[in-house]
């Protein structure tokens, strides 16, 4: 009998996530260039269905027939669906006490549980910093299967690769002007349709996604993912762009993870260490309390459609929800709900009727229009004031 696999999100993980799963499921994250599902669905080599929190979904996936549910929030590695692709109706793995997989047979009356234990070096997110934390290994597993069997574009006699040649991948349709690689230390991947500007500056790890842009003179440090039809510039380091977002102008982004459909200003810039160089306290949707991350490093995460105006700062381990507008020149506060729109320290609520309006317009200027799922979703959001 086919299998048929499954993505869950437990909710714990969901909710610590927040604020980039309060629009998408675990599984639409992205830590390299693939999302988590087109992880396990390449890995599996069929179709993946999701099930997550129910204002996310416009459908919910039915359990009938052999089907094998696998925790979201864990990483696809080759160990890990080794075992699962084994797994025989009524067995679970576990990693320390977490369920990782079950395969359950729905037309059976009586099947026993077999616990499984995991095997070390499995990773489950738990935590928005994991995910530029472990982009590099991220990165290094999409180059892999992204370049299987594929030939890159001849390097251009005006750029310069720093390191072997075979880490650099420039997909059909790429253009790279008089721009500087470096792959000593983890492979560049270039996708469909992007460009490269000139003077642009790339140290690998670094993958950027279909149609995105790095602006002239951009500097960028892995490891650092831009995703679809992104545009940036300025100074990057160590940064996850989940998609259609644009860092256009100078300014520093580090150790952050930026939603899809946000904007960041001209000179926005990101703190991500501490004056006295203290482990850096983040507010967490879970707890709705500041947690001690026990990273020296921490910038901004940033959920979708937010928007920063020019000059603004942005101070070590901000987060700002869904559909956040900052605007003047002082550190807004470190935690901002959805809805927020601030200008000099003070906040007010962001309406929903604009809020849309300016959605559907940055939308538009990407040949996009807003879904029914997607307006439901901002509704909701703010309808139960989710923060």
């Amino acid at each position: 009998m086919k299998k048929k696999y499954i993505l869950t999100d437990h909710f714990s993980q969901w909710q610590g996530l927040a604020p980039f799963t309060l629009t998408r499921p675990i599984s639409a994250l992205r830590i390299g260039l693939r999302t988590i599902q087109e992880t396990w669905s390449d890995a599996l080599e069929t179709s993946v269905e999701i099930q997550t929190q129910a204002y996310l979904m416009d459908r919910t996936p039915v359990v009938e027939g052999l089907c094998v549910i696998i925790n979201s929030a864990f990483l696809c590695v080759p160990d890990l669906v080794e075992k699962i692709l084994a797994l025989n109706p009524g067995e679970s793995l576990y990693d320390h006490g977490v369920q990782v997989a079950s395969c359950v047979d729905a037309s059976a009356s009586d099947t026993k549980e077999v616990e499984l234990n995991g095997a070390e070096g499995w990773k489950m997110l738990s935590r928005p910093w994991e995910i530029f934390e472990w982009a590099g290994e991220q990165i290094e597993r999409d180059f892999v299967a992204l370049t299987k069997h594929q030939n890159s574009q001849v390097l251009p006699e005006h750029c310069v690769c720093i390191g072997p040649l075979d880490q650099l991948f420039i997909e059909d349709g790429a253009e790279v002007l008089s721009a500087t690689f470096n792959t000593l230390n983890g492979p560049v991947y270039v996708g469909k349709n992007a460009t490269v500007m000139e003077g642009s500056r790339v140290r690998g790890p670094f993958m950027m996604g279909e149609g995105s842009v790095l602006k002239m003179n951009a500097k960028i440090y892995g490891s650092t993912v831009l995703g679809p039809h992104c545009k940036v510039g300025g100074e990057v380091s160590n940064s996850v762009f989940q998609g259609y977002s644009n860092k256009g102008h100078d300014g520093y982004l580090g150790n952050s993870v930026i939603g899809y459909w946000c904007n960041l200003g001209a000179d926005t810039n990101t703190s991500n260490l501490k004056n006295n160089y203290s482990s850096v306290k983040v507010y967490s949707y879970l707890e709705q309390d500041y947690v001690n991350s026990e990273r020296q490093f921490v910038g901004t995460f940033m959920g979708d459609h937010c928007k920063t105006g020019i000059n603004t700062m942005l101070n070590t381990g901000t987060v700002l929800g869904v559909n956040v507008n900052i605007v003047g020149g002082d550190f807004p506060p470190k935690f901002l709900p959805s809805f927020s729109w601030v200008n000099r320290q003070k906040v007010y609520t962001y309406r929903l009727d604009k809020a849309v309006d300016v959605a559907k317009a940055v939308m538009a200027r990407r040949q996009c229009s807003m879904s029914d799922i997607d307006f439901s979703i901002l509704n909701h959001l703010f309808e139960t004031k989710q923060p």
